[in-house]
């Protein structure tokens, strides 16, 4: 088993029939000499049992059955029990080209190598390029990527296992919505070269009753986008780009106004003196260079730039809350 090149790590629950599609695309590569790693999370449909059968036909395929306790912790008992060089993830809902993993290994010397995807839902389908920027530093071909939107997801990407390992980057199994871009960001602290492919060989299929649909906590929304600031943070203080800089400051603030609109909701509404401590952090300065992307946003820009007392707006957002409610 030491000369397996690629793990592709597959958390698996509940997907059913659907996940033949996913396992059939993998037996199919053209590259061979990988490990397929199935964590079946505490299905209870007959996805462990697809599981058990294309284990018992390809030994390169091995599977974990445990309890119900998210896909991150599917995927984090995953890299554990990795033994490849590389390692790669897959939704059980997806499904790759049989060049998927060949494409990843044109270039080896890189740290991580990107490619594109392409994002079907019911009724439009959507190729999304991470287009190869040629002679740009690090933190400019981030911010690119970030741009491009194929920064964000782990299922278009190859990692090297051994830095994984050794600086011990696992997906945060408290937060639900935006794990990917965590790990992601997190694993970009260690290393310092891109490779970047132009094609898309993964099949991205959105469902409407999918994870990234649900509604989310505050609390949870706020951890997560406070965790994606900082780690942003880092890495400008470390490369400088005042570009990369200026534009995930307004993502940020734009992201910070539909949290604060969250925070108002009846049933998850912290208590008040919390809420205007959170208000008060927002940078108005970097607010009134932000074009908001929702009317709700523009409208909550309005307040903030007109200089009214925190508990003020505070009471504002609050009936204007209970307003949109009824």
């Amino acid at each position: 088993m030491d000369d397996i090149k690629i793990s592709i790590i597959i958390p698996i629950y509940n997907t059913g029939e659907k996940l033949r599609q996913c396992l059939d695309s993998i037996v199919n590569q053209t590259v061979t000499n990988f490990e397929c790693i199935l964590v079946n999370d505490g299905s209870s449909d007959i996805s462990g049992d697809i599981c058990n059968e294309y284990v018992n036909k390809d030994k390169r395929f091995k599977v974990i059955h445990k309890k119900n306790e998210g896909a991150s912790k599917a995927r984090n008992i995953g890299i554990e029990q990795a033994k490849g060089k590389w390692l790669t993830f897959i939704d059980s809902d997806d499904w790759v080209e049989k060049e998927f993993l060949e494409n990843y290994l044109y270039d080896e010397t890189s740290d991580i190598v990107f490619q594109g995807f392409i994002e079907e839902k019911s009724d439009t389908t959507n190729y999304r390029y991470a287009q190869p920027i040629a002679n740009e530093s690090f933190i400019k071909t981030i911010y690119k990527l970030e741009q491009l939107g194929v920064f964000g997801y782990t299922w278009n990407k190859l990692f090297r296992s051994q830095i994984i390992k050794m600086q011990k980057i696992y997906f945060p199994d408290n937060i639900t919505i935006r794990e990917d871009l965590i790990f992601t960001l997190n694993y970009c602290q260690y290393i310092t070269k891109i490779a970047v492919s132009s094609k898309c060989l993964y099949h991205y299929i959105v469902h409407q009753d999918s994870l990234m649909f649900k509604k989310r906590k505050f609390e949870e929304l706020y951890q997560c986008q406070s965790i994606v600031y900082k780690l942003r943070c880092n890495l400008e203080e470390k490369y400088k780009s005042e570009q990369y800089r200026n534009w995930f400051e307004r993502e940020n603030i734009d992201r910070f106004l539909t949290i604060v609109y969250n925070m108002y909701t009846p049933s998850d509404k912290p208590p008040r003196n919390k809420r205007i401590d959170i208000l008060k952090t927002l940078n108005l300065d970097i607010l009134a260079a932000t074009k908001p992307t929702t009317k709700t946003n523009y409208i909550l820009k309005f307040l903030f730039i007109s200089h009214l007392p925190f508990y003020v707006i505070d009471k504002i957002i609050l009936i204007f809350r209970q307003i949109c409610n009824k």
